[in-house]
């Protein structure tokens, strides 16, 4: 798997509410397979993501959206410390 992700830090909160507030992408390529189901889809999958994260005295709050080039895609809203 290789992962290239860009952050920009493009406006700050008030110190009361957090701190920055990002906006960012990403492009990942992954090689896939499934040793115990030859019949699933193998090779590599390309995807990308663009995403908009904030400091907040909660935690790190994030909006993202993901797509593959299979045309599957995902959408995230976060709160907290990722694992």
């Amino acid at each position: 798997m290789g992962r290239l992700v860009y952050t920009y830090r493009f406006a700050d909160l008030p110190s009361a509410l957090g701190g920055g507030v990002y906006l960012g992408g990403s492009l990942e390529a992954g090689e896939v397979g499934n040793a115990f189901d030859p019949t699933t889809a193998s090779g590599t999958i390309y995807c990308g993501s663009v995403f908009l994260g904030v400091d907040t005295i909660l935690g790190p709050f994030y909006f993202a959206f993901g797509q593959a080039d299979d045309g599957s895609n995902s959408f995230y809203v976060m709160l907290g410390m990722h694992p």
